[in-house]
């Protein structure tokens, strides 16, 4: 019996790590696509410039582990794979930049960095990390980054890692203030390899970040609708301009929270309404024998209502992208570049909010584990609702074949 309970337990806790990561917005920009959209490989090999922003500290230390493992994973699978291209001379160099190196790498694994950095570089992917200090890293990792790695640069003093810095080059006659008087943005220190050889610690004038370039002066263009291709997907586009609606109206009552707060309470109110609508329509129509049963086959089809919303408002997002592609920019480089890629690659965050929020009403987790002494938990209090403020569920229009019978 215990065995059986510890097994339960550890079920639903998997469950649990399962619904934060799967509710991430980051882990549903990387789960929830119907497919890829970057192919790390051609994207090499072309010369392509790749951004992807990831922020640890907002999806929790858990999750940021899995996906930085994941990305860094796929970045090495994407660098092995250049190997098809025999000659050296015809790989393009690729370099890789990442902000906050430390929050990727760990101290205690610092023969995995240090393999990876290393076999990276020899297949043309450079390794270029960003962090505050040399003590963020580890003592071992720190040292690897001094001794092995091929080239630093040192864009402000530091004190901390002066000791360390005097010890490595010590050949140079370098002093604790060479290091500590280094005044940002006016002058840096960099060593680099030519040739295979060390070159040392040389100091440099940081060039200037040139200016923002306006936007040019374009008046702005009407977008054209979108066209639904059938009357279904029409009745798909309504449902989504309704739950939108539902988004825009609870912002306005809620002024206070975060839009990301307001896409889970709309998306389990309706889903709420929805699921009751269901179960009556298939319980009328005599297509289950049991409450489980019902409540399955409703959920089943909730999810495949939330698919369909998924294709139109994709195709949607793809429309109004060949628009801003064609039209006159009238807004700033990054912001029409950060526009145009949300539109092209972006999720819809209140689709994918109704896709969790389906998920976890489905597989409901065991809340009976949460209280047991030994985990150290207290139980979730049953006055306290999990989707967050109160919302009026927006109406699904359409004829009510759609609203009585799911498909």
């Amino acid at each position: 019996m215990l065995d059986t309970f510890r097994i339960k337990t550890s079920i639903d806790s998997l469950k649990r790590r399962l619904t934060g990561l799967v509710g991430s917005e980051t882990g549903q920009r990387l789960l929830c696509q119907p497919a890829s959209t970057i192919d790390l490989t051609t994207a090499m090999r072309e010369q392509a410039i790749v951004i992807m922003k990831f922020v640890p500290e907002t999806i929790g230390a858990t999750n940021a582990a899995f996906w930085g493992a994941a990305l860094f994973q796929s970045i090495v699978s994407a660098t092995f794979a250049q190997q098809d291209e025999t000659d050296p001379e015809q790989r393009w160099d690729w370099p890789l930049f990442v902000d906050e190196v430390q929050m990727f790498v760990k101290a205690e694994r610092a023969e995995d960095a240090e393999r990876m950095w290393t076999r990276t570089r020899s297949m043309g992917v450079g390794l270029i990390g960003a962090h505050q200090g040399l003590n963020q890293l580890g003592e071992k990792l720190g040292g690897i980054v001094l001794n092995v790695i091929g080239g630093m640069c040192l864009t402000s003093g530091v004190r901390d890692d002066t000791r360390d810095l005097v010890n490595a080059y010590a050949n140079q006659g370098l002093q604790p203030e060479d290091f500590t008087g280094v005044k940002p943005r006016e002058e840096l220190l960099i060593r680099f390899p030519v040739e295979r050889r060390d070159m040392g610690l040389m100091s440099a004038i940081p060039r200037e970040r040139p200016p923002e370039q306006p936007a040019p002066a374009h008046p702005p263009t009407a977008r054209p609708p979108f066209t639904p291709a059938s009357p279904a997907e029409a009745l798909d586009l309504a449902t989504l301009e309704a739950l939108e609606q539902g988004v825009r109206e609870a912002l306005a009552t809620h002024p206070d929270l975060l839009p990301e707060t307001v896409y889970r309470a709309v998306a389990h109110a309706w889903l709420s309404a929805l699921h009751q609508e269901y179960r009556a329509a298939l319980d009328a129509a005599g297509r289950a024998t049991s409450a489980s049963q019902l409540s399955d086959q409703a959920w089943a089809a909730i999810q495949h209502l939330i698919e369909q919303l998924r294709a139109v408002a994709t195709r949607r997002a793809q429309h109004d992208a060949e628009h801003l592609v064609q039209r006159p920019r009238t807004l700033p480089a990054d912001q029409h570049l950060a526009q145009l890629s949300q539109q092209r690659d972006g999720v819809h965050p209140l689709i994918n909010a109704c896709y969790v929020a389906a998920l976890v009403r489905r597989y409901p987790t065991d809340e009976r584990s949460l209280a047991q002494p030994d985990r150290g938990r207290r139980p979730r209090d049953s006055s306290r609702s999990p989707a967050g403020p109160a919302v009026t569920p927006p109406a699904v229009p359409g004829p009510p074949a759609r609203r009585q019978a799911p498909p």
